[in-house]
């Protein structure tokens, strides 16, 4: 029951809807790599609305990253739709109004990255959301199992290897995403 106000505090400004979901099909895992917060969620179809973004001291700032595993998902922001799935992300700036709608029970890993490493023109393209170039989805593959080993790797980790994980995801991520916004595709 209390899985929408955890949403909140660790993804911002959002408003679920679970429709009929059962609270026992949802599982949120979540943790703080510096920087980087990864999170794992399995639960039934359901849409997220961020709807009134503002940025706010308590907010993350943040761009998210989705990289679902199960499920079929699409989200709308800045008139782009983008239908996405098939262990290929998603990359969007949630301090802009969205909409995600999970249209099947889903799996996904998420990854909020800090906007300052990025350049200003990255920033300026995740006006609205971005598929990776097919041609990266090796790479992208690469980042989802490192994204996976980090979830059951983080109790070991002491709060330096948790700050230089984060750092090394950040450094992971930004070629990908550089080259994602330089040669923008839109499935």
């Amino acid at each position: 029951e209390a899985f929408p106000e955890l949403a909140r505090q660790l993804f911002g400004n959002v408003r679920l809807d679970f429709a009929n979901e059962p609270l026992e099909r949802r599982r949120l895992r979540s943790v703080q790599f510096g920087g980087c917060r990864v999170s794992e969620l399995e639960a039934g179809s359901h849409s997220v609305f961020g709807e009134c973004v503002a940025r706010a001291s308590h907010d993350p700032d943040s761009l998210k990253l989705l990289i679902q595993t199960k499920g079929a998902s699409l989200i709308r922001q800045s008139g782009r739709t983008v239908v996405f799935g098939e262990n290929m992300p998603v990359i969007y700036d949630p301090t802009r109004p969205y909409t995600l709608v999970n249209r099947t029970p889903v799996r996904l890993v998420m990854l909020q990255l800090p906007r300052d490493p990025f350049p200003e023109r990255v920033l300026s393209a995740l006006a609205a959301p971005i598929a990776p170039r097919h041609d990266l989805a090796g790479l992208w593959h690469v980042l989802l199992a490192t994204l996976r080993s980090s979830l059951i790797e983080a109790a070991r980790l002491d709060p330096l290897g948790r700050q230089k994980l984060g750092a090394a995801l950040v450094h992971m991520v930004r070629p990908l995403l550089e080259d994602s916004v330089s040669g923008e595709q839109v499935r």
